[in-house]
């Protein structure tokens, strides 16, 4: 319950800890209104934030999609992206956000969060019964307990974290394909915000790994789509007619 009420305050929470402003800029309001248009989602509330002295430069989502009044969500867009970002690339971003709002990916996070609390908390008390059958008495906790509590936690992080990844790569192909951001332009946007993000000036013109390797998956993911789409027009055209 105190899971699922955090995560319903997040907006709650940002307006207060957060420097922000309305974004009211006409044009802005009406290209992010339009991304979310696209696939006739309710748009949330979008507020820039301005921390000038820091390059944020991811896009935030907070609260529940279809929550209301002061609970209505948030898509955070730091006052940096604005600035740095070409249009193009700022709209690439803002629809992975979409994306993962149409592919439901908060609402799974959270399912996924309370069974793991529930499995691993089902697991932990088993193990407790069972050795303590084997070791009377309360040794049996004080042995068992804190290996059961790390192997749990270890678990649970191995398991979120795979759940992370394949949302995200996902939500990176629903964009391409689903919602018309050119692959080249979506890796511009990534890389751009990348660069941006090191810290030490000679990187700047460097990529992060694993930015490189999510673009690399996404290029031969529509490789092998291509591929299989040209083989199989090649096998009708080459089936007799009837």
């Amino acid at each position: 319950m105190g899971f699922f009420i955090n995560y319903a305050l997040g907006p709650l929470y940002l307006k207060n800890i957060l420097p922000h402003s309305t974004a009211e800029d006409p044009d802005l309001l009406a290209r992010l209104y339009a991304n979310f248009d696209k696939m006739r989602l309710k748009p949330p509330l979008f507020l820039i934030i301005n921390l000038e002295q820091f390059k944020v430069t991811t896009l935030t989502w907070v609260g529940f999609h279809s929550a209301k009044g002061p609970f209505r969500p948030v898509l955070a867009i730091s006052k940096w992206m604005l600035k740095a970002l070409p249009p193009e690339e700022l709209e690439a971003l803002v629809l992975n956000q979409v994306a993962r709002v149409y592919l439901a990916h908060s609402r799974r996070r959270i399912f996924l969060t309370l069974f793991l609390i529930g499995a691993t908390s089902v697991a932990a008390l088993g193990s407790v019964f069972f050795f303590q059958k084997i070791i009377p008495g309360p040794m049996a906790i004080d042995l068992i307990g804190p290996g059961v509590a790390l192997l749990s936690f270890i678990l649970s992080f191995r398991v979120i974290a795979s759940q992370t990844k394949r949302h995200e790569f996902e939500a990176d192909v629903f964009t391409i394909s689903s919602l018309g951001v050119p692959l080249d332009k979506f890796a511009e946007a990534l890389i751009l915000v990348d660069q941006h993000t090191q810290a030490a000036p000679q990187m700047l013109n460097s990529i992060h790994p694993d930015t490189q390797l999510r673009i690399d998956e996404l290029r031969s993911h529509f490789l092998n789509h291509s591929e299989k789409e040209i083989d199989s027009s090649d096998r009708d055209s080459n089936r007799p007619a009837a």
